[in-house]
């Protein structure tokens, strides 16, 4: 009769014991947004913003800013030198502007990310403009704007907003509610833009 097995040594007994899993080391906040924003970078992908955007009326003294948030967005689609030449000519707006628009900015921690603008005495009243930094785009900007300008507009009575709209931004528009009303030309250009409609309610 063959005898119980030999015990083993302590060992091979110790080898027996799952070892504990080491502790994952937890990565600060701060390295987990960077990575974020870096891979953002890689990817195209914009990046969100931290903190409270606040949409306020515009005030005296903006408008030069307003302006080359305007051309810089413009700039962003790619047109050439000589487009954005053309272009130009629409895209200023001066101190008198601001009193007889209805001009709202987007505003972070002192710096201007976007502005839109109606002109609530055109017939029939327009969407004049609605630009946003382009670092800031993709981020609810353009929307919390867009918002904003049909807001006030409905405030001063305005049922609904015509919008000669770029190409390249017709699609945020349609997003938005806004419904196609045919083409216009724009005078400085020559190009055909989309006509879009959107109610302000």
């Amino acid at each position: 009769m063959r005898g119980p097995p030999p015990r083993r040594s302590w060992r091979f007994r110790a080898l027996d014991r799952r070892a504990p899993q080491a502790a994952v080391p937890r990565v600060p906040s701060a390295a987990l947004r960077g990575a974020k924003e870096h891979f953002g970078r890689l990817t195209g992908r914009p990046r969100s913003f931290n903190g409270r955007v606040e949409i306020r009326t515009a005030r005296p003294g903006e408008a030069a800013a307003i302006t080359a948030l305007g051309l810089r967005s413009k700039g962003h689609w790619g047109y050439d030198a000589d487009f954005m030449a053309r272009a130009a000519t629409e895209l200023q707006w001066d101190e008198d502007d601001l009193g007889t628009l209805l001009v709202h900015v987007a505003e972070q921690g002192g710096e201007l990310l976007g502005f839109a603008a109606v002109r609530p005495d055109a017939e029939p009243p327009e969407l004049e403009a609605l630009f946003v930094e382009p670092r800031a785009m993709g981020t609810g900007v353009g929307r919390a704007l867009l918002a904003r300008a049909r807001a006030a507009a409905a405030a001063a009575g305005i049922a609904e907003l015509v919008i000669d709209s770029d190409p390249q931004a017709e699609g945020f528009y349609l997003r938005a509610g806004a419904r196609r009303d045919g083409e216009s030309r724009s005078p400085s250009t020559g190009r055909l833009l989309p006509r879009l409609v959107i109610r302000t309610v």
